[in-house]
């Protein structure tokens, strides 16, 4: 069974021995990302190729009074230079991380201290890459779509995670009945008299009892195949509509800059030359919060 496509992880509590005579370490389900050295970020994942702070774009979160002032989202991109064992994932298939397999780590830091803020929850991650929408900016932004089919799983650890005698890391789980996994589509679409509408996203939902609260901090990992580019996208970025979108307690902020993995740019070119058959004809589903 190929290991290429999204594949949503499940819950397991042991490690995957390592193969004998190979270069494997095996992730430990206690390592908390967001707060670890960074030596140690790289010697589990592999070399950093590249960061991106948003907040040191000068992108804003908002004025003293909005609820998400006290974010921040920093993304760090690392390249396996070893075999990870990261785990089981849905129908027990294993997930490892190959030599050049590529990290994308998505540090929600939620510790800033304006104490005139309501803070709000955060329960969705959202990773959006506009190409082409005439229904509603005009926007026209030619270029590469995320790279979903190349994404080998995905998985957050927390600190607000509830009961607090869960462990830090959580892979995701694919269950829909409980509102937690994480999800990726591509939409190609066009009504005649409104236009073109062509994206790329992927989706991390966790269980509301799991939300990321105030003075805490999260992380978000992609692990991908190396056949993918990095690319910027956000609102400081050409002025696309697209970046990284939280969602919670009411709430919503968009436009979030943050580095994603995208098809190389001559497959695209090619495929968008062929008339995008490549793309899922299905409309954007529309998000409740």
């Amino acid at each position: 069974m190929s290991r290429r496509g999204m594949k949503g992880l499940c819950i397991i509590w042991v490690l995957i021995p390592a193969v004998a005579g190979a270069t494997t370490i095996n992730w430990n389900y206690d390592f908390a990302g967001y707060d670890a050295d960074p030596a140690q970020m790289q010697g589990i994942f592999g070399t950093k190729v590249d960061e991106l702070d948003a907040a040191g774009t000068g992108f804003s979160f908002g004025g003293p009074l909005d609820p998400y002032r006290n974010l921040n989202i920093i993304t760090t991109v690392y390249r396996a230079t070893q075999t990870v064992n990261i785990g089981l994932g849905e129908s027990g298939m294993q997930i490892t991380l190959q030599p050049n397999d590529y990290t994308f780590a998505y540090t929600l830091d939620y510790t800033g201290a304006i104490d005139t803020v309501t803070n709000k929850n955060i329960w969705s991650f959202q990773l959006y890459r506009v190409i082409i929408d005439e229904w509603f900016n005009g926007i026209s932004n030619p270029g590469p779509f995320m790279a979903l089919d190349e994404v080998i799983a995905g998985a957050y650890n927390t600190t607000s995670v509830v009961p607090y005698y869960t462990p830090p890391f959580i892979p995701y789980d694919p269950d829909p009945v409980n509102a937690s996994g994480v999800t990726g589509e591509e939409v190609d679409d066009y009504i005649a008299g409104f236009g073109a509408f062509q994206s790329s996203e992927a989706e991390f939902t966790w269980d509301v009892n799991d939300s990321v609260l105030g003075m805490t901090k999260a992380m978000v990992l992609l692990f991908t195949t190396p056949d993918v580019q990095i690319m910027r996208i956000g609102w400081d970025n050409g002025d696309t509509g697209e970046g990284a979108n939280v969602f919670g307690g009411g709430s919503a902020l968009d436009g979030i800059p943050v580095l994603v993995p995208v098809v190389p740019e001559p497959v695209t070119f090619t495929m968008l030359l062929l008339g995008g058959s490549f793309l899922l004809n299905r409309r954007r589903r529309p998000l409740s919060y």
